[in-house]
């Protein structure tokens, strides 16, 4: 099995070192290499590698800030991290994006090989499951039970879907009587369904699936079922209302952050030409108006907790802090330092 490996950090001497090592190592390899997170990304999402070693301080975009977006669309990729920290202040934040290891600059040959020696052998076993998960869905009475549960999740109707999802439990459960390979066969079907189905109904909550346990198994399609079934009634309905409504509930978690409409209409797939119409008729506003408003408001309860002007202003994501007071100010009838005292 030959590797792909891509290697993110700014120093070109340590790509190439790793590379250099990696060569040394027994293990046939091609690795890619790039100078920051962003790059990363972008080549990550091109190449679909089986392993990732980014740097923590990069340009542009740091490790942890590639790797949160790097999981969105490959979340089982194996990821490394490089640091030179004597404190693993990343620990933390590492742990929550599942990194799977770390190398300590400068980088070692017995620290890469064990390193991809250990990346080989869960790809080994992660074949080896998937290829037991295909011969589970060979089973003529899943493969049928699977295609009506997703015609008539499609269809919009509740209750026979609900109906649909038992009898494939029960074409599971009475084609294997071990839990092993039923807890498989159930993770293969809702990955099966979640791919099939995210085609027709885009922006659904992906379930969890890297569990063996039954009951956690049963519970994560029923509620994948559930979702998929209320998302496809809402698009009959009116298909723009629930892309809204995750647009909104997108605002309100990134108001700090640079937003603009294009970065949000390349995220939700929506034609720039129509948004502005479409973002009035959900909001009964602009979407200027609407984000100043979220950022507004955040910024009120960072004053009340004491934070000052400009603190407030940037938390909130106002850049320029006379621009800030100047709308704090039309909005709630004083001046942002006058505010906590109201």
């Amino acid at each position: 099995m030959k590797l792909t490996i891509l290697v993110a950090d700014d120093e070109t001497l340590e790509c190439d070192a790793f590379e250099f090592f990696a060569m040394q190592s027994g293990i046939e390899c091609n690795c890619i290499k790039v100078k920051n997170g962003k790059e990363a990304v972008e080549k990550a999402r091109e190449i679909r590698p089986q392993l990732i070693i980014l740097d923590i301080q990069m340009p542009v975009m740091n490790g942890l800030e590639a790797a949160e977006e790097i999981r969105k669309f490959l979340p089982e990729v194996m990821i490394v991290f490089l640091t030179a920290w004597g404190r693993f202040d990343f620990a933390q934040k590492a742990l929550r994006l599942k990194a799977n290891d770390y190398l300590v600059k400068p980088i070692e040959q017995e620290g890469v090989t064990n390193l991809l020696k250990k990346c080989t052998e869960k790809l080994k076993n992660e074949s080896q499951k998937d290829s037991t998960g295909s011969e589970l869905l060979n089973n003529a009475k899943i493969q049928n039970a699977t295609a009506k549960l997703k015609e008539v999740i499609l269809k919009g109707n509740t209750e026979e879907v609900l109906q649909n999802e038992q009898k494939l439990l029960e074409s599971i459960y009475s084609s294997f009587s071990d839990n092993a390979q039923s807890s498989a066969a159930i993770s293969n079907v809702i990955t099966i369904l979640n791919y099939s189905i995210g085609k027709e109904i885009p922006f659904l909550e992906p379930p969890d699936v890297n569990s063996k346990n039954l009951s956690y198994l049963e519970t994560q399609l029923a509620n994948f079922c559930l979702s998929a079934v209320k998302a496809a009634l809402q698009d009959k309905k009116d298909k723009y209302e629930r892309i809204f409504s995750l647009i909104f509930q997108y605002i309100e978690t990134h108001y700090m952050e640079e937003l603009d409409t294009e970065n949000l209409c390349e995220k939700f797939s929506l034609h720039p030409g129509y948004f502005p119409q479409l973002f009035r008729k959900y909001s009964d506003t602009t979407f200027i108006e609407y984000l100043t408003k979220i950022r507004l408001f955040h910024a009120a309860k960072y004053l009340k907790e004491g934070n000052s002007v400009k603190e407030a202003a940037n938390k909130s994501g106002f850049q320029d802090t006379n621009y800030f007071s100047k709308v704090f100010r039309k909005h709630f009838n004083c001046s942002p330092s006058e505010y906590p005292n109201q």
